[in-house]
């Protein structure tokens, strides 16, 4: 809720560093069982890290880590956040040009399908300034959206205040809307949040007490059966917020006086939503959110010729987040799987990077037994995996345990090839995807079977001959295969 990343993409940056140029992963505080508590601070400095900018390699673009794609996926339902089809086919899409801000936090992402990706970056969607802003606006409700499925239990009342909210952000970004594109999307997500929204409200409609709370739940169960459109709802849900918030005793955030926003960024109180209940908002010291010097750093924003790990470089943090800070965890000491030398195995050690030292909140979480080198479960150390190098050591025969222990054996097992499966052709040909191979779990589940199928040809479409001539790009077939079709 804090940094609006979901839980799973936070216990996945526990097990894996995301930089390309960095061995850093979020630090876990404590652990209960299959449960991970995160120190505020680490959180907070932890995303602010991911905000600047990603390596990457001359003329090319920073990769974007799994756990990221699986999170932006995820955020759009799974399917092109625009148009909620095409599935198989998404992918990421920066908000801000890759080009200039070699950002890939998954703020700056969003799931499109390869036609809205090409017209968002030229364009098409709309004029190029309002397309931006409504793309970015459209990105705050998805994420908003989110937000209210992820609170629960005792946080009831404020998952329906945000679901309403989201409701009231969508609105908004309705009356934005320019283009046939941005009005589908902005009814197939309306369409996604009412639904979310429906199933909240029988568990709200049994809680309430109070004759006001029954009239809204009323209201809510009333919108959830409606068969009015979309913007009607929205317009309906909208408007049953204030009502909703009197009959809770929600109140205008303090903090961000029911703006929604503080310091250029969703509001540390009330998360966006603009209101809180009663008792919370009386509870709020606004002294604690005021900005101070950075007591790492003292205000300077460097630290060691690098931007300040603490506050991002930013120079001052609010009063709440420098009281947690523990300075002594921000000394340097040696490395304890290098022991200082920077080498490991005559080889740049993996831990620090060859750096030597590294914080000792960093140090504390390592365990230098992960670095020993152990017997490739693959390949059970021979180096060979169906008589070629093991893919996992490649042919190396042992690694370091930590990667070991990473290993998933199931993915590597052979199954059928999802497209001839087993056996081996394709319309009468050598199959394109195995070549008439059984193939590794893994591989079988990155192949989409729709990029295999037939459609017309876009070049003559098929009609089979251009300027009277037999098109070159289906081979006066008329036909080929969706994956030669979408790049022309």
């Amino acid at each position: 809720m804090l940094i609006q990343l979901s839980p799973t993409l936070l216990k996945w940056l526990t097990k894996y560093a995301p930089k390309s140029d960095s061995s850093r992963k979020l630090l876990v505080a404590k652990r209960s069982k299959e449960v991970l508590f995160f120190d505020r601070n680490e959180v907070i400095a932890y995303d602010v890290w991911l905000r600047r900018p990603w390596p990457s390699k001359a003329g090319k673009r920073p990769s974007i880590p799994t756990g990221i794609r699986a999170e932006i996926k995820e955020e759009a339902y799974g399917s092109c956040a625009m148009c909620q089809s095409y599935a198989g086919t998404c992918e990421a899409a920066h908000l801000d040009p890759v080009a200039q801000s070699k950002n890939n936090h998954p703020h700056n992402l969003i799931w499109l399908c390869a036609n809205h990706h090409t017209a968002y970056d030229k364009g098409l969607l709309g004029p190029k300034h309002e397309d931006r802003a409504f793309v970015q606006g459209y990105k705050k409700v998805l994420q908003h959206a989110r937000l209210a499925v992820w609170r629960g239990g005792g946080a009831a009342v404020r998952r329906v205040l945000t679901a309403l909210e989201a409701c009231a952000k969508l609105e908004r970004q309705a009356k934005a809307a320019k283009t046939s594109a941005q009005k589908n999307a902005v009814s197939r997500l309306g369409s996604r949040i009412l639904k979310d929204l429906q199933g909240f409200s029988p568990g709200l409609q049994s809680a309430a007490q109070t004759p006001p709370q029954k009239a809204v739940a009323g209201r809510l169960q009333k919108l959830a059966k409606s068969r009015k459109s979309v913007s009607s709802r929205l317009q309906e849900a909208s408007s049953i917020k204030a009502a909703y918030a009197k009959s809770y005793g929600l109140v205008t955030c303090p903090l961000c006086g029911g703006k929604g926003r503080y310091q250029h960024d969703d509001c540390p109180v009330c998360q966006g939503d603009r209101m809180i209940d009663e008792k919370e908002a009386s509870a709020v010291q606004l002294a604690d959110y005021a900005l101070i010097d950075c007591p790492v750093c003292d205000g300077a924003g460097r630290r060691g010729g690098e931007a300040c790990p603490a506050c991002g470089g930013e120079r001052k943090m609010q009063r709440r987040l420098a009281a947690q800070i523990d300075v002594s965890e921000f000394r340097e000491v040696d490395c304890p799987v290098c022991d200082g030398t920077g080498k490991l195995r005559n080889e740049e050690c993996p831990a620090c990077g060859g750096e030597k030292q590294m914080d000792r909140r960093f140090a504390d979480q390592i365990n230098s037994a992960d670095y020993a080198l152990v017997k490739c479960p693959l390949c059970e150390g021979s180096g060979r995996h169906d008589g070629e190098d093991c893919p996992v050591c490649r042919g190396e025969r042992r690694i370091e345990k930590r990667h070991a222990d990473e290993v998933d054996l199931e993915q590597y097992s052979e199954v059928n090839c999802p497209l001839c499966d087993g056996a081996g052709r394709y319309e009468g040909d050598d199959c394109p995807a195995c070549g008439g191979e059984r193939m590794a779990k893994a591989r079988a589940e990155q192949i989409d079977v729709r990029e295999y199928e037939l459609v017309r040809c876009p070049a003559c479409k098929g009609r089979r001959i251009v300027n009277g001539e037999e098109c070159l790009a289906c081979g006066g077939e008329g036909k080929l295969q969706r994956r030669f079709a979408e790049g022309r």
